[in-house]
């Protein structure tokens, strides 16, 4: 912990228990550590996914002749994942302004 900066220490304080332990999907704190560390200079290995997708996940295809009901539960389940994903980039693009306005200050 002595070669990790002061920055980066208060972050793992701050955050690190609530980032680890959260649930599935997760959230977007860690976006704040990771801008810290490129300040820093550190060396981040995997690039970052941003605050908001840049495309949807690929669609579900029809194999093969399907029935009208069936073609409704597909486009269902997809319309539910949209939504289920989308919920949860406002709630943490939210989550994430208001804590990194926080952190900002926390710093200062």
């Amino acid at each position: 912990m002595d070669r990790v900066p002061d920055s980066v220490r208060f972050w793992i304080e701050v955050f690190g228990r609530e980032t680890l332990l959260a649930g599935f999907p997760g959230t977007k704190l860690y976006l704040m550590l990771r801008q810290e560390c490129c300040e820093r200079r550190l060396q981040v290995k995997a690039p970052a996914p941003g605050l908001i997708p840049r495309r949807l996940r690929r669609r579900s295809r029809c194999r093969g002749h399907e029935s009208l009901a069936s073609r409704i539960r597909r486009h269902w389940r997809q319309l539910r994942y949209i939504l289920k994903r989308l919920r949860f980039h406002v709630v943490e693009d939210l989550r994430y302004l208001y804590e990194s306005r926080r952190w900002k200050r926390l710093l200062r």
